[in-house]
């Protein structure tokens, strides 16, 4: 194998190893966040061909969904509203 080859074969190789590990953790099974757990608080998340259920609010550094993912809560017990609410950097930073 010439030089380049080898070169650009190492570099996909590479990047191929940063985006797999770009993530802090990747759930692939059903999985519910409760209200009150910071176990991924603060954490880059995938979720991959599963449903997460995440109630409560929660800080997470990253959500990535794949695959058909399906995000969702549970019932509010006394009906009250749930809301996303993306950090500015998620949401590409403040308007105006």
């Amino acid at each position: 194998m010439n030089q380049p080859h080898k070169v650009l074969r190492s570099l996909a190789l590479a990047l191929s190893f940063t985006a797999a590990t770009a993530f802090g953790l990747t759930f692939t099974s059903n999985t519910t966040i409760g209200t009150g757990d910071p176990t991924y608080d603060g954490q880059d998340l995938v979720v991959s061909n599963c449903t997460l259920t995440v109630n409560g609010a929660h800080n997470f550094a990253s959500l990535l969904l794949t695959n058909g993912t399906v995000l969702t809560h549970s019932a509010a017990p006394n009906g009250e509203a749930f809301r996303h609410r993306p950090s500015p950097a998620a949401s590409g930073g403040p308007s105006g």
